[in-house]
């Protein structure tokens, strides 16, 4: 059984074993200095990880790589990640770049998302069908893996990793989702979310439910279906009281039912939405338009911020529609609706001037339309 060392202990039977191992006059493969990973090569600190460093050098013989390797990836330092997929993707010995993906597997929480998802997509198609399925392994352990898994299907993989894949998209079939939104007087669904909802069912096989929240009936349905790992997504643009109230209450009562539920931000914090509101704005002023974002009137502190937040990530004025009276030409009016509602009728109603363009609600536009289902179509 092995000896119980405290950090400073381990640290110097470490430093001692790294010594021995690039010792030119001691020979590693020696079974007590193979024995001793147990002992050291869980050792984690940043002095721990430079010596790995050093030791790895250039003069390092590929034996002493093979043992080193998988052991500096422990080490979880971000700085370690270049190194290893450089050793992992270049040509070189089978052996030696199974080691680098051992220690890109032993770090895999700490390296950047998404330079390590691009790396093990293109092992997964690696001519050696261990380095290819090890990766297929990794990727289903990412967040957002079905993203990753589905990229594969399309790929010519070896038979065995095609297998492999096959078997892990089954062991990780999509989440049904929650789709809350707020909807019509009586409980009427806009037909843009009706759509969305029937894509989803279509493309991800799994259930989508719509919860309207004006709606009397529909928390009902929590009671009615049979309970399953399920993502609650709200589809609303700003954080007013629904969204602040009414979502905290609904994900408590699927929760009551017996439903294991995971929920998302509001759907106007997410970055891939906002960024193509930002990019859809950006292209209107290169056009000589004046965006203006129009949204319903706000309560609250958090709610009354957030316009603020939105003026300079989106970079145009955004305030109360009810407040708004100063159109002029080459004017873009943005109502922040994200299908049709009473903000949209309302703004519609209205005898504008000419010269004052007036958008739809984003979900009736094909590149928000897209962008929400790209996203959707990646939950787990």
């Amino acid at each position: 059984m092995l000896p119980k060392l405290n950090q400073s202990q381990a640290f110097e039977v470490f430093a001692l074993w790294l010594a021995q191992l690039t010792d030119d006059k001691q020979d590693f493969q020696k079974a007590e200095l193979i024995s001793c990973t147990d002992l050291v090569g869980y050792q984690r600190s940043s002095a721990a990880a430079q010596l790995l460093r050093n030791a790895l050098g250039p003069d390092a013989s590929q034996q002493l790589q093979q043992l080193l390797l998988p052991l500096l990836g422990y080490q979880r330092n971000q700085q370690d990640f270049l190194f290893l997929r450089k050793q992992v993707l270049q040509p070189g010995p089978l052996l030696l770049r199974r080691a680098a993906l051992e220690g890109v597997a032993r770090g895999l929480g700490a390296w950047p998302l998404g330079p390590l998802r691009n790396c093990l997509l293109v092992l997964a198609v690696d001519m050696d069908p261990i380095l290819a399925a090890t990766a297929v392994d990794l990727i289903a352990r990412l967040p957002w893996s079905r993203q990753g898994l589905k990229a594969l299907a399309a790929k010519n993989l070896d038979p065995l990793v095609q297998q492999r894949l096959v078997r892990r998209r089954a062991a990780a079939p999509p989440s049904d989702l929650l789709l809350v939104v707020h909807g019509r007087s009586g409980g009427e669904v806009p037909g843009e979310f009706e759509l969305l909802a029937a894509e989803l069912r279509r493309q991800r096989g799994c259930r989508v439910i719509l919860q309207c929240l004006t709606a009397a009936t529909s928390a009902d349905q929590a009671q009615h279906l049979e309970p399953a790992p399920l993502t609650l997504v709200p589809l609303f643009q700003l954080p007013g009281h629904h969204v602040r109230v009414d979502l905290p209450a609904i994900a408590k009562h699927w929760r009551s039912c017996g439903w294991p539920l995971r929920r998302l931000p509001f759907l106007g914090a997410w970055p891939q939405w906002q960024g193509a509101l930002a990019q859809a704005l950006s292209e209107a002023k290169g056009q000589g338009l004046q965006p203006q974002l129009l949204h319903h009137p706000l309560s609250g502190a958090l709610a009354m911020r957030y316009p603020q937040y939105l003026q300079q990530r989106l970079g145009a004025p955004c305030s109360p529609w009810t407040a708004y009276t100063q159109p002029s030409q080459n004017l873009l009016l943005v109502p922040l609706a994200v299908a049709a509602n009473r903000l949209s009728e309302a703004l519609n109603a209205i005898d504008w001037p000419p010269g004052l363009q007036l958008w739809p609600p984003l979900l009736q536009q094909s590149r928000f339309r897209l962008v929400l289902m790209e996203q959707l179509l990646s939950l787990p």
